[in-house]
């Protein structure tokens, strides 16, 4: 069997594209894409669960000013206006 045939029978088990991955992967590692992508994704996640916050803090403040204004002699209830829809 030479090098001809090992390769042959190697892309026909598919190990062509689990080499390539196994490539990639040693590639990041050495120059540290790896832990650049996953750094960057944190980042995000933590972006996202910050806004997440604020958004809780203002609807918490909303609800309180809206419990406010429902026992306040002053206001109409009618003019209130209803919460945003958040499924736009």
């Amino acid at each position: 069997m030479n090098g001809a045939d090992l390769a042959s029978i190697l892309i026909a088990l598919g190990a062509g594209g689990i080499l390539l991955e196994l490539v990639k992967r040693l590639v990041d590692a050495v120059s540290g894409r790896g832990r650049k992508r996953r750094d960057e994704v944190n980042r995000a996640w933590d972006h996202a669960d910050e806004e997440a916050r604020k958004r809780r803090i203002s609807e918490e403040h909303t609800s309180q000013v809206r419990r406010l204004l429902i026992e306040a002699p002053c206001v109409n209830n009618n003019d209130i206006p209803p919460y945003p829809n958040y499924k736009e």
